[in-house]
């Protein structure tokens, strides 16, 4: 059970990668190595009972921007690996 919650945060955090990625290219901008590592959360709302909406801010965006993560059933803050 608890290697399902391992992945799912990590599936969480590669679909923000994959979401980052793609506002990055379709505003036309090429973000650096350097400028994809300073991501970061600058706001945090519970979006639904298995939802967490994000505010994140990139340098390589140049300005924030939403993001929806989608939880699994039975997440809890703390309960990853």
């Amino acid at each position: 059970m608890r290697r399902r919650w391992v992945w799912a945060a990590v599936a969480a955090i590669a679909a923000l990668a994959v979401v980052v990625a793609a506002v990055v290219v379709l505003r036309g901008r090429a973000a650096t190595s350097e400028q994809a590592g300073d991501v970061r959360v600058v706001a945090r709302e519970q979006g639904g009972e298995r939802a967490q909406d994000l505010t994140v801010q990139s340098p390589a965006l140049g300005t924030t921007t939403p993001v929806r993560v989608l939880l699994p059933r039975g997440w809890m803050p703390g309960s990853g690996p």
